[in-house]
């Protein structure tokens, strides 16, 4: 099977900020860009073990954001921290008049990888498999509130979405 043509992500101005409630002392922008440099280096796909491997270096920026005793936190604490991190930060596309803060980095494919939003959002099949995921979730929470007279709008707006985008 040939292999799909990746288009170039168009390069526009971001910033990056924390998810609401999010614990991170390192400014947003400092771990956003080595985030995103750490899932270039990595071929795209962004794990919390690749997170961590970069974040032993003490010279790493997000170094600080890790505990490293053994005594109190091994291996797999660290790669939820990573996690952590990793869904703690948001992007906004500053180009865009309407431009509303977005989770940076989603999870596709394993459910240990993560892809950078703009990449996932330009190619059209990563975007149909996102777009097939917040369907199928907003189903599921239809289904898990669709007793409360009060939300009866919202769900009537995803039977019509959801009609439209399999009709």
């Amino acid at each position: 099977m040939a292999k799909r043509k990746k288009k170039p992500v168009k390069k526009m101005k971001i910033e990056y900020s924390l998810v609401k409630g999010a614990r991170i002392a390192v400014k947003p922008a400092i771990v956003g860009r080595c985030l995103e440099k750490i899932k270039r280096a990595h071929g795209g796909a962004l794990t919390a073990n690749a997170v961590v491997a970069h974040a032993v270096d003490k010279a790493s920026p997000i170094h600080s954001e890790f505990e490293w005793d053994n005594d109190v936190a091994g291996h797999e604490y660290r790669v939820n921290q990573a996690r952590y991190m990793i869904r703690s930060i948001n992007v906004t596309m500053i180009e865009s008049p309407d431009a509303v803060p977005t989770r940076a980095f989603v999870q596709m494919g394993e459910a240990t990888e993560y892809r950078g939003i703009r990449e996932v959002m330009a190619d059209p099949l990563s975007r149909e498999q996102l777009l097939d995921r917040a369907v199928r979730e907003l189903e599921s929470l239809k289904r898990r509130y669709g007793y409360l007279s009060e939300l009866a709008i919202v769900f009537d707006a995803i039977d019509r979405m959801g009609e439209g985008l399999t009709g």
